[in-house]
C-alpha cells in the first residue's frame, strides 16, 4: 500500500474520529495559537530550572559505552571548535561548535545554555544520569555524519531545539534502557513528546507541533493506514517510519493527561522504567512491563487504555484543540 505523505490533504478528515472533531481549529498550526486552558510552560518550574550546578548527592556513573570508532567519536579541541562546558550533578556537559558552524557567538552561547538546561530538566525527571559525561558536537563534516547519537553524546549538523532535546532524552530512553524487540512506540513516541515540550524555535510552539502531528494522524487514519502502536517500528519500511513517533507522541500526551488525573505524570513512569531497566545494564522492557509501570505509578489500571490505543486502533480521543501543557512537578 502506498504511504500517505505528511502533506496529504483530504476532506475525509471529517470522518476519521467518532465524536466531535473541531477541524477548523487545525488552523492553529499556522498561527501557533490555541490551547486547552491548562498551564503554560512558564508556569511550570519543571521546564525552567536555571543553574543546577549544586547536585546534592547524585548517583555515581553506572554505565560505560563502547563505540565503533572511539578514537574519533565525540572528539574535539579548542582550536577547531568553540567549546562551552558546565558542571552539573557531578557530570561535565559539553557543547562544542565546529568553527565553520553557522551560528554566531551569542547564538552559540544561548544554544549551549538551552542544552545545559534541557539536560538538567531530564536529569530531574529521571533522578540521575548513568554516564560520566555528556557531549554534543555541532558541525557539517563530523566523522559520524548527521546523527551519531549514543548515551554519552551526539554528533549532528542540526541546531534545532526540538531535535536536540529529542536526542538528549534518548540518552535515557533508547540508550540507558531500550524498548523490547523492534517495537519503538515508547522509545520514539515519548521521546518526541518530550522534545516537543522543549521546542523554542521561532515560529513554532509545543501546541502547534502537536496539532501538526494530529493532522498527520487524521490523514493516515482516513486513508486506512493507521496501525496499532504495539506493531509499529522505526525500522519498518512498509510505511512512513516517522508515523510511530508522531502517533506515539500523541499517545504519550494522552497518557500524561490520564496520569495527571491521578496526581502523577509521565516523568514518574519514565523514572521507574529507568531505575528498573537502565541503571545497571541495558534493559529491554516489554509492553506488559510498561503497562505494569503505569499501573504502579498511578494506582489505577491502564489495561483498557493500552488495549484501545496501543494494541488497538481505536480513534484517539483528541479534537485538535486541547494540547494543554502538563506540569511535571
Amino acid at each position: 500500500m502506498k504511504n500517505v505523505s505528511n502533506g496529504f490533504v483530504t476532506s475525509l478528515r471529517y470522518f476519521c474520529l467518532v465524536g466531535v472533531i473541531a477541524f477548523g481549529l487545525m488552523t492553529i498550526v499556522a498561527t501557533g495559537g490555541g490551547g486547552g486552558g491548562g498551564a503554560t510552560e512558564n508556569e511550570c518550574g519543571d521546564q525552567n530550572l536555571g543553574d543546577l550546578s549544586d547536585p546534592g548527592k547524585p548517583a555515581e556513573p553506572t554505565r560505560t559505552e563502547t563505540y565503533p570508532d572511539p578514537e574519533i567519536f565525540l572528539q574535539y579541541d579548542d582550536v577547531n571548535f568553540d567549546v562551552f562546558q558546565k558542571e552539573m550533578h557531578n557530570r561535565t556537559v559539553t557543547v562544542a561548535f565546529a568553527n565553520d558552524f553557522d551560528l554566531g557567538n551569542q547564538e552559540r552561547k544561548d544554544f549551549s545554555e538551552f542544552v545545559f538546561n534541557t539536560w538538567a530538566v531530564y536529569w530531574k525527571e529521571f533522578g540521575g544520569f548513568p554516564y560520566d559525561s555528556y557531549t554534543i558536537l555541532y558541525g557539517y563534516d563530523l566523522p559520524y555524519g548527521d546523527v551519531g547519537a549514543f548515551g554519552r553524546g551526539q554528533e549532528t549538523s542540526s541546531a534545532r531545539t526540538d531535535y536536540t532535546a529529542h536526542e538528549i532524552y534518548h540518552s535515557w530512553n533508547g540508550n540507558a534502557f531500550r524498548q523490547d524487540g523492534e517495537r519503538t512506540w515508547f522509545m520514539e513516541g515519548v521521546t518526541t513528546y518530550y522534545g516537543n515540550m522543549r521546542q523554542q524555535q521561532e515560529g513554532y510552539t509545543y501546541e502547534s507541533i502537536m496539532n501538526t502531528f494530529y493532522g498527520y494522524y487524521l490523514d493516515y487514519c482516513n486513508a486506512g493506514q493507521d496501525r496499532p502502536l504495539a506493531d509499529m517500528s522505526m525500522n519498518d519500511d512498509d510505511y512512513d517510519h516517522t508515523f510511530v513517533a508522531q502517533k506515539g507522541a500523541l499517545v504519550a500526551y494522552l497518557l500524561d493527561k490520564k496520569l495527571k488525573e491521578t496526581g502523577h505524570h509521565l516523568g514518574e513512569v519514565a523514572r521507574l522504567i529507568y531505575q528498573r531497566y537502565g541503571i545497571e545494564s541495558v534493559g529491554r522492557p516489554t509492553n506488559q512491563e510498561f503497562l505494569s509501570a503505569f499501573n504502579e505509578v498511578s494506582g489505577e489500571d491502564f489495561t483498557d487504555f493500552f488495549n484501545k490505543y496501543i494494541y488497538g486502533t481505536e480513534a484517539l480521543p483528541l479534537d485538535g484543540s486541547e494540547f494543554e501543557w502538563i506540569c511535571h512537578e
